[in-house]
């Protein structure tokens, strides 16, 4: 029987559990602690949105690695880490493969160009200036810029030496010209009429200080004998002491034989000022053939500052008084 209060009414029992929460088979109550109800609000809340997760992966699907791009074999460019190989990328299907490694670009100095004939040792240079701008890999010289003084000749650049400057001399004499250091020394004058001397200005030269004049001499009459009418052009070339002298001639521009009649003339050269002496060579000009015409005649050596040119008288008329023409001479020098 229940305990009962002083007025009649059954006491509560604390040992009896709530109605609906006893063990059925009329065993003792359980009671839930806190720390199982938060787990186990935990894991209800985790197993409700776990179908809108699988939903999502499975509607987005994996997305493929990016591939690096390639480029040539040996370079790089500024945008990426590295170069690519054609041939030898080991990526597969599956996967994105190994990272490429960075490459650091090559600040090696380009090569410097050898002075010398190639074979090690740079030969002289006579100015910095004189360097040449590029040469080829050839002997002695590396890739890598090193001289390996194992070439066989031909890579290098010898430069060429600046030649020094020679003292020059140029002038022209003739009967009234003004060229510098010259002089016109006529022999034998004599006037008689067509047979003799004659001053002439018909086709001459007025340049180089000449005024447009010039002398007919008579001739020999033999083509191999020399009577003693001549001419002697003198040259002081001053600078030029010991050298070579360049020779050209003038012919006037006058059809007349007694004006300008030699077939040939016959000069030569000389390296004093008295006629006849100090001969160092000899031309012949064709006079007829070259009228109005400078004729060059060669080049001869000079010593001591002295040069001279003298036409003889020898010489075969062919027509009726025919004179030679003795017209300005120029002498081009050059010290040596």
């Amino acid at each position: 029987m229940p305990e009962r209060t002083d007025s009649g009414e059954p006491l509560p029992s604390t040992g009896d559990p709530d109605p609906g929460t006893g063990d059925p088979a009329g065993g003792a109550m359980t009671r839930l602690s806190k720390p199982m109800i938060a787990t186990a609000a935990t894991m209800g809340i985790v197993l409700a949105g776990l179908p809108l997760l699988l939903s999502r992966l499975a509607d987005d699907p994996p997305r493929p690695p990016a591939r690096a791009r390639r480029v040539a074999a040996g370079y790089t460019q500024p945008d990426i880490s590295g170069g690519f190989v054609p041939g030898t990328d080991p990526r597969t299907a599956g996967g994105a493969g190994p990272r490429l490694r960075p490459t650091t670009p090559d600040r090696t100095p380009s090569p410097q160009p050898t002075d010398g004939p190639g074979g090690g040792s740079p030969g002289p240079s006579t100015s910095p200036s004189a360097r040449p701008s590029d040469t080829s890999n050839g002997g002695g010289q590396s890739p890598s810029g090193r001289n390996t003084g194992q070439g066989t000749g031909g890579s290098g650049v010898r430069p060429l030496a600046r030649s020094a400057a020679h003292a020059t001399y140029d002038a022209v004499s003739g009967p009234r010209c003004t060229g510098r250091g010259t002089g016109f020394h006529h022999y034998n004058w004599y006037g008689d009429g067509d047979v003799g001397w004659h001053d002439h200005t018909t086709g001459g030269w007025a340049g180089n200080g000449c005024q447009s004049v010039y002398q007919s001499v008579p001739m020999s009459g033999s083509s191999g004998k020399d009577n003693g009418n001549s001419v002697v052009w003198t040259f002081s070339t001053g600078p030029v002491s010991h050298g070579t002298c360049r020779v050209s001639a003038y012919i006037p521009r006058d059809t007349d034989v007694v004006a300008v009649g030699g077939d040939p003339t016959y000069y030569t050269v000389q390296n004093q000022f008295s006629r006849g002496k100090g001969t160092v060579g000899s031309f012949t000009i064709t006079q007829v053939a070259h009228r109005g015409q400078w004729v060059s005649a060669g080049s001869y050596q000079v010593s001591g500052g002295r040069f001279a040119v003298m036409l003889h008288s020898r010489g075969k008329r062919t027509r009726p008084n025919a004179h030679h023409a003795a017209a300005p001479i120029r002498a081009t020098c050059t010290e040596s």
